[in-house]
């Protein structure tokens, strides 16, 4: 990844582990970033952090621009049940055992695919997004619309939180993890996806063989890029034991035969920890840290 020369001047410390971070312009010029988008880097962690944070109006015209050209919007409405949740999402929703009539917050739950999942293995199901209104689901499901704040349910509410593509998005980080860290009960899990931007085998092959830069997800909608080690350290750092940190190989992504195509990678995306995706799964142990980084 390209770095610029560090600023001693400046006092940015990393969102995911506390230390000092500096400016990388030559990232931003190769990501397309705009104006209000700095990117600083931390090499403790290897995290990269937008700052200062867009203004709410800046964030929310990011996600009234088409993400990248032709690429198609997500049902919203079940007719008949044929969205089905990502095999990732799947496999790591029956690594835990939460007991039967669990409950589930999956954050930012977009299709609805992953909180029918959820349903059908016994969990009682509720989901947060910015715009749940045109999500009419044909299970029993609490839908609710609006951000991840305190308050916006009850301390101690879940047995399992779920966030899948949304750290990622999220405007403060540390306030977030710990606003989950406060809705899960003791031993409860969190469920962790983000993409693996910056790392990821085949989205360096596309950007090299195919001459596709970054999507419009990276240089707009995306405020940060972690890696393994940014992902646990911000975890840990909101009070959580890590169960499962690591970074998900193409194949694992897709279904059958879709997987077949990207399997032959599977050993070089194992080795060099750069897979497509990144996961976690942590439970809620200890005291979240209050102190901001």
């Amino acid at each position: 990844m390209p770095v610029s020369a560090p600023m001693p001047d400046t006092d940015v410390n990393c969102e995911a582990c506390g230390s000092p971070t500096y400016r990388v312009r030559d990232l931003e010029v190769e990501i397309g970033k705009p104006a209000e988008q700095l990117l600083w880097h931390c090499d403790a962690c290897d995290h990269v952090q937008v700052h200062p944070m867009p203004t709410p109006e800046q964030i929310s015209s990011y996600y009234g621009r088409r993400p990248q050209p032709g690429l198609k919007r997500r049902p919203t409405s079940w007719a008949g049940g044929h969205v089905k949740a990502a095999p990732s999402y799947i496999r790591r929703l029956d690594r835990i055992s939460a007991g039967r009539a669990a409950t589930l917050l999956d954050v930012g739950f977009g299709s609805g695919s992953f909180l029918r999942a959820a349903q059908a293995r016994g969990y009682v199901v509720t989901g947060l997004d910015f715009n749940a209104r045109n999500f009419h689901p044909d299970f029993p499901c609490d839908v609710r619309e609006g951000q991840l704040l305190p308050g916006v349910f009850p301390n101690e509410s879940f047995d399992v939180v779920s966030a899948h593509h949304v750290l990622e998005h999220v405007e403060d980080l540390p306030q977030a993890l710990r606003t989950i860290h406060g809705l899960l009960r003791k031993d409860g899990h969190l469920l962790v996806e983000v993409p693996h931007d910056l790392r990821s085998l085949i989205k360096r092959l596309k950007r090299l063989i195919l001459r596709r830069g970054h999507s419009g997800f990276t240089r707009l909608q995306h405020l940060r890029f972690f890696t393994v080690r940014s992902l646990r350290s911000a975890l840990e750092r909101a009070g959580f034991q890590i169960d499962l940190c690591r970074s998900i190989p193409s194949y694992e992504l897709v279904r059958f035969p879709q997987s077949l195509l990207v399997t032959a990678l599977a050993p070089l995306e194992y080795w060099t920890g750069w897979g497509h995706n990144l996961e976690a799964i942590a439970r809620k142990t200890v005291a979240a840290q209050s102190s901001r980084p």
